[in-house]
């Protein structure tokens, strides 16, 4: 009698994770036909994505002032979330770039997944010829500091790059939870944003 429970239980546990893994993906879906509109909108304002990095009390310290340059011609960021059947997701950060006089492939991705053995890979990076990434002055603490773009660079790192708690998962990890779905937010400066802060689109 039990054991006839039980294996009722586990069955109910396993419709109810393959329900709310199809209702997460059609929510996905509707959400990316939004998410698109919505970036159609934050283009109207030039550097949108820039200054809201700066503005970000945690991310705005992974980039260093050459990586600040670059964010100059960012043009989009994008995150998207993938679930699959067996309650993997997957998180896909992009950076759109213009034309810009650092790499050639102006749109930069890196993937990672929540799994017990976590899946990473990236777009790499084509830099242009004759940029120097560490062309700092001599002595410049810049120098010493890792760039956020390695997020992009898709070399055999160790596991602790990417897994739980490393740069990679920080990084995307940071995005989806403070700025994906209401980035907006941090438009203004942390000391003039408020709750009802909606200067952007006035």
């Amino acid at each position: 009698m039990i054991s006839s429970s039980q294996q009722k239980i586990d069955q109910l546990l396993e419709r109810r994770a393959a329900e709310i893994i199809e209702i997460e993906n059609k929510y996905q879906e509707l959400l990316k036909h939004e998410y698109l509109a919505r970036s159609v909108e934050l283009k109207r304002s030039p550097h949108f994505w820039k200054r809201v990095l700066r503005n970000h009390h945690t991310l705005s310290k992974l980039f260093t002032s050459e990586d600040w340059n670059i964010l100059e011609f960012l043009d989009d960021l994008t995150l998207d979330e993938f679930s699959s059947r067996n309650k993997v997701k997957t998180y896909k950060l992009t950076f759109d770039f213009k034309t810009n006089p650092y790499f050639s492939n102006n749109t930069l991705w890196a993937a990672v997944n929540d799994d017990e053995v976590n899946y990473y890979c990236a777009s790499g990076i084509q830099y242009k010829e004759g940029y120097n990434r560490d062309s700092f002055d001599e002595g410049d603490e810049e120098a010493k500091k890792d760039s956020f773009f390695r997020v992009f660079q898709g070399v055999q790192e160790q596991p602790s790059f990417w897994n739980e708690g490393g740069f990679v998962y920080e990084v995307l990890n940071g995005i989806r939870i403070d700025l994906w779905e209401d980035p907006v937010k941090f438009y203004d400066s942390p000391a003039e944003f408020t709750s009802n802060s909606s200067r952007l689109f006035a």
